[in-house]
């Protein structure tokens, strides 16, 4: 019996919450096709200065890399993010005839960040992250909680977004697709994976400096449900 798209819905909030991803939510309509860029000769050597975890070989091998489903794990078991990071995203969770959009902005500094959450609906929250202790500010009703870090409070899963640690843990029969791309102008990794008992397909383009997804979508029984967004990502000085 097919699911209701409710169901559906339902079923890929409970697979994210368990896999420490967190909510996605979506952006509908945007589906920039991926250009294979292979191989890629002259990679510039600036586009990996500021993530030197993923240079451990030198600029000349990353320049001649090539990605695909039975190495892409490895590659992006080195990933690191920078120490200082400014994020923002938006994202958008469509089902049963409704959708939710969320503007997230996500600063670091070390083990210190901020996510500013706003969504279409009217909530509004600032999340702190000091040491091991967040602060949970809802800004709409100006109640505050504290609580103790933990993978829900990762900076993806406030901020909806997806986690390559999603991808790590995924079985290698479970990628489908893999490869050196380009998408807004960066050099990034594209990563195809399915979730076969949902029927859902993830996909994501991530940034070779940031170390994280400068896009991402989610697609059930064929039928895009998910994508989000980068709007702003920078390196502080």
């Amino acid at each position: 019996m097919k699911r209701s798209p409710v169901g559906r819905v339902l079923l890929i909030l409970v697979l994210l919450a368990l896999s420490g991803v967190g909510l996605f939510f979506l952006l509908r309509g945007v589906n920039n096709p991926v250009t294979p860029v292979d191989p890629i000769y002259g990679m510039p050597a600036d586009e990996f200065s500021d993530n030197p975890s993923l240079t451990p070989h030198g600029d000349e091998w990353y320049a001649s890399l090539v990605v695909e489903p039975g190495n892409v794990k490895q590659v992006l078991s080195t990933w690191q993010t920078p120490e200082k990071l400014h994020w923002a995203a938006q994202t958008t969770l469509y089902g049963d005839g409704s959708s939710v959009v969320t503007d997230a902005v996500y600063d670091r500094d070390g083990d210190h960040f901020t996510v500013e959450l706003s969504t279409s609906r009217g909530a509004r929250y600032l999340y702190t992250r000091n040491g091991d202790t967040v602060t949970v500010r809802n800004t709409t009703e100006g109640e505050t909680r504290q609580a103790v870090y933990s993978r829900q409070y990762t900076p993806e899963a406030l901020m909806g977004m997806a986690d390559i640690e999603a991808i790590l843990g995924t079985p290698d029969e479970d990628i489908t697709d893999a490869s050196l791309t380009e998408y807004l102008g960066y050099y990034v990794i594209y990563v195809e994976f399915v979730y076969p008992d949902l029927n859902q397909t993830e996909r994501y383009w991530i940034s070779l400096v940031h170390g994280l997804p400068l896009k991402a979508e989610s697609l059930v029984d064929g039928e895009l449900v998910y994508t989000a967004t980068t709007q702003e990502l920078s390196i502080p000085s």
